[in-house]
């Protein structure tokens, strides 16, 4: 039986630490933003101009030490690292529900806010039912969790 498990595990590998997520570069302003080879400051490749009305479409694969990997802009095989702030997701309200904004990734967990509406949010981390973002509205700043059916990787389109 154990022989089993391990050719499953070797043939079909499960991705035990989540999946990645769809998001996008420049998503709050139009200014270059630095990749990285590693997630140090030491490691600057080049800084990445904005395409057309915003950035670049692409995934984000793991954090780590405030910083993301991605898949490259240009390059879908080959990956760079970014800071944490540097790409974004539109948290999308698509039947105009009020999304709940949970202090912790879990729907049990306390709600800081409602959105009543779509947002531009900063990406921080993610799980594979929770998104933590940065939104903000005119009232106020929220960093906290989102169901990530919520979210859109895309500027572009409504991701329905």
């Amino acid at each position: 039986m154990k022989k089993i498990i391990v050719l499953i595990l070797v043939f079909f590998p499960i991705d035990i630490f989540g999946q990645g997520i769809e998001c996008f570069t420049h998503p709050l302003c139009g200014f270059p933003i630095t990749l990285f080879s590693a997630p140090s400051a030491f490691s600057c490749l080049k800084d990445l101009s904005v395409s057309g009305e915003a950035g670049y479409e692409v995934e984000a694969l793991r954090t780590e030490n405030g910083y993301i990997l991605i898949s490259h802009p240009n390059d879908e095989n080959e990956q760079v690292w970014v800071r944490i702030g540097d790409v974004g997701v539109v948290i999308q309200n698509y039947n105009n529900y009020s999304i709940p904004v949970y202090t912790q990734p879990d729907s049990f967990s306390v709600v800081q806010t409602y959105l009543s509406k779509s947002y531009i949010a900063i990406l921080y981390e993610w799980n594979k039912d929770f998104v933590k973002v940065c939104v903000k509205d005119e009232k106020a700043e929220y960093i906290g969790w989102v169901d990530r059916r919520y979210i859109c990787g895309s500027p572009y389109t409504t991701c329905n």
